[in-house]
């Protein structure tokens, strides 16, 4: 029973976590990314990913766009203001290369035709329960 409600009480932090870092993203402060994770491990060089990578686009909000990628890693897409609409209307992407760059490239939401610069590429690393139970 201890070891259920401290196990409990450890999704409660990592999601309280999580949630801060994702008010973070939405207010436009940084978010710190372990200096040990290797951007390279998840095909991201020099602030590229190579589109043939990924797999499905997932928005989560006018801010942050989760791409999952073959073999299961996620990266996570901030733009340099907020992307308005993006949520609700897609976009529309074109490049003359076959990657996607921080700082370079930019996605323009449908219907409302605005424009939104790519800020970073970040790797996102998600802890299963097994994972969660282990830091206990």
């Amino acid at each position: 029973m201890k070891r259920n409600i401290a196990s409990r009480l450890n999704h409660v932090a990592l999601l309280l976590i999580a949630s801060a870092a994702f008010a973070a993203v939405a207010e436009d402060e940084p978010v710190t990314v372990d200096d040990e994770l290797d951007p390279a491990e998840w095909g991201i060089h020099n602030s590229c990913i190579s589109l043939n990578r990924i797999r499905a686009v997932r928005v989560k909000s006018d801010h942050v766009v989760f791409l999952e990628l073959y073999g299961g890693k996620k990266v996570m897409m901030t733009f340099t203001r907020p992307c308005r609409g993006l949520k609700y209307n897609g976009y529309i992407h074109s490049t003359r290369t076959k990657d996607l760059c921080a700082k370079f490239d930019s996605i323009r939401v449908i219907e409302r035709g605005n424009v939104c610069l790519i800020d970073s590429l970040e790797p996102v690393i998600e802890l299963d329960d097994t994972q969660l139970d282990n830091e206990s």
